[in-house]
């Protein structure tokens, strides 16, 4: 889960403007859109392993992306699938990268379907390597509720958000559970700014109370990311606070 480097980051902030800034090099390293095309072509007359081939599936595919070359991109990620969807079994976490990389290209390009079933795959991927409950899966069906919002279908992802709050609390996962309360608090927020006359700042109040003044373990950046939330919609509600 990414939002694990939000506390890092403050502390970095935090450190930058304590100390004064002094001239420095700043070195970026990556590889060329050559580089990784070369890397991949490597990978795969060698008949490197499923995971390897993923990882440079991977690296070439964002470089396209981020070239503007959105149909090869997910060319590339689609050729990878055909390769190693059935490792997914031996390899659930890079299949399910790649799975989700696929999503997320597909949602760019406005394959709604592919974007849908990639979701579904990689959260099913996840599930028969490390079983219902653990973290990595309760994640991936947060992520299954963030895509039926986007295809327009809140209710079914406020359904989502709830049940993967009520089994990251069964099994001792609080951070998954905050997760699931801020996407919560997040699709009443989208109802509030398109109808704020029907759901009203106080039913998003409510949401965003038990985040922040009952905060899980954890779940320091969540709390953070609901005060940021509550700031935005106080400002909408023409509140100073």
């Amino acid at each position: 889960m990414r939002r694990a480097v939000l506390p890092l980051a403050a502390m970095a902030a935090a450190c930058a403007l304590a100390v004064p800034a002094q001239a420095q090099d700043i070195v970026v390293t990556g590889k060329s859109l050559k580089q990784t095309e070369a890397d991949l072509k490597a990978c795969l007359a060698r008949k490197c392993s499923p995971d390897e081939d993923i990882k440079a599936t991977l690296a070439h595919a964002e470089n396209l992306f981020v070239s503007g070359d959105y149909k090869n991109s997910r060319a590339a990620l689609k050729d990878s699938l055909g390769r190693n969807r059935k490792h997914g079994e031996a390899y659930p976490v890079p299949v399910s990268d790649l799975l989700r990389a696929n999503s997320r290209i597909a949602e760019q390009m406005g394959e709604a379907k592919d974007f849908q079933l990639s979701v579904l795959d990689m959260r099913d991927t996840l599930k028969k390597g490390f079983g219902e409950n653990d973290f990595r899966t309760l994640v991936a069906q947060i992520e299954v509720g963030d895509s039926r919002a986007k295809l327009g279908f809140p209710d079914d992802a406020e359904r989502i958000y709830k049940d993967v709050e009520a089994k990251a609390l069964a099994a001792g996962q609080p951070r998954v559970a905050s997760f699931a309360r801020l996407r919560l608090a997040l699709q009443w927020r989208a109802k509030f700014d398109a109808s704020p006359n029907t759901y009203n700042y106080e039913q998003l109040e409510k949401r965003l109370v038990q985040l922040i003044d009952q905060p899980l373990a954890q779940s320091s950046d969540f709390v953070l990311a609901a005060e940021v939330l509550r700031a935005k919609a106080d400002r909408k509600a023409g509140s100073a606070a």
